[in-house]
């Protein structure tokens, strides 16, 4: 059966909200989206606009956005799509109308000219429309023992959690958070509302009336999602500052190298978690972004390899101490993969060792890869 496809307005905003807040409740708990996610969901055309349901008899019977933005990787700007809200009504399962949308999406996000796309979801679910889970973020534990039995750095600091929006605040919160290797394109006036998504809280650091960094933490003060600061020195002394009893989990970007391996040194355990779902349509400014960020924090063997994927054709790699090269290329290679294969290949979180049996004139994919693609969990969809 073929279905139409509707792109909704304004208008729309009462019934698209009631629908997926219905559903998503009715999976899991009790779900709010302006309240959780206040820079996606408004009754704004542009915000709106964003959404593509099927409807039966008039009403909305599934649902998916797309939500756009822009990622930065070693300061290289590239279109990303976020997939989000993807629902169907209980009783319309079974009728393919999600995989009428999640087809559609697919398409329209290629024929945009988006670089990136990812979703959250099953992995299975979303492998039959080109998805793959792969990339990786390092989640640390700091217990009462390491505050006892570390030496944290001492600053003269007060931690407070924003009540209200302060805009030249978020002017400064956001420069710092521009400071990181990957980051995402946010507007100052959306600051705010970012660091609260999710059911959030932010909290701000002063030392001295100078505002010097940040962190976003759950209600519990049991998991923190983003801890910038001016240095490292001081996202350690908020930490101390920040932390009560029990254990909080920290949220770090496996682009954030010097951080990781000094923070290991204060905390219980780090644990590697993947990340989302990814499909990748710029393959060589992807990979020689982030291979760049990479190169700048860790010793990579220099050398070639040339590789195909199937459907995307065939890319030369280049690794030197001074550069980092990736080029689409014209000679086939006996060695091909499929995107979803390449995609866990390249971006992990396992090593490609763990992926496949690397041939001789792979194995310098043991160097390079995986490579640090990961997103917080505040920009997300």
């Amino acid at each position: 059966m073929e279905y139409e496809i509707i792109r909704l307005s304004s208008k729309d905003y009462s019934e698209a909200i009631d629908f997926i807040n219905m559903v998503f409740s009715m999976n899991c708990c009790p779900h709010n989206f302006p309240e959780m996610l206040p820079v996606l969901y408004k009754p704004t055309e542009e915000h709106m606009k964003c959404h593509y349901v099927i409807k039966e008899e008039g009403k909305i019977k599934a649902l998916l956005g797309i939500y756009p933005a822009e990622i930065v990787i070693n300061e290289n700007i590239f279109r990303m799509a976020r997939i989000g809200a993807v629902s169907t009504h209980p009783n319309s399962q079974g009728k393919n109308m999600m995989k009428t949308l999640m087809e559609f999406a697919t398409e329209k996000v290629k024929q945009d000219g988006y670089s990136i796309a990812y979703l959250e979801g099953l992995r299975n679910r979303y492998l039959y429309f080109g998805y793959e889970k792969c990339g990786y973020k390092m989640v640390f534990k700091l217990n009462k023992s390491n505050i006892k039995h570390n030496e944290f750095p001492q600053r003269d600091l007060i931690l407070e959690k924003q009540i209200k929006e302060d805009y030249e605040i978020m002017v400064e919160l956001n420069n710092l958070y521009k400071k990181q290797p990957i980051y995402f394109k946010r507007e100052n006036k959306d600051f705010f509302d970012i660091c609260r998504s999710w059911n959030n809280n932010l909290y701000v650091a002063r030392e001295k009336d100078k505002v010097v960094g940040y962190l976003v933490a759950d209600n519990k003060r049991e998991k923190i999602t983003e801890l910038i600061a001016m240095d490292n020195e001081y996202r350690l002394a908020m930490l101390n500052e920040f932390y009560k009893e029990g254990s909080v989990k920290i949220d770090v970007s496996s682009a954030d190298y010097k951080f990781i391996r000094k923070l290991g040194n204060y905390t219980e355990e780090v644990n590697i978690q993947d990340s989302h779902n990814w499909q990748i349509f710029d393959w060589k400014n992807i990979i020689k972004a982030l291979l760049e960020i990479k190169q700048k924090s860790c010793r990579l063997i220099s050398g070639e390899s040339i590789f195909k994927i199937k459907g995307m054709g065939s890319f030369k790699i280049s690794v030197t101490t001074k550069k980092v090269m990736c080029e689409s290329i014209d000679t086939c290679s006996i060695n091909e993969f499929s995107s979803s294969e390449f995609l866990r290949i390249a971006f992990g979180p396992l090593p490609p060792s763990l992926i496949i049996d690397l041939p001789e004139e792979l194995k310098i994919f043991e160097s390079w890869f995986p490579l640090p693609l990961c997103i917080g969990i505040q920009d997300g969809a």
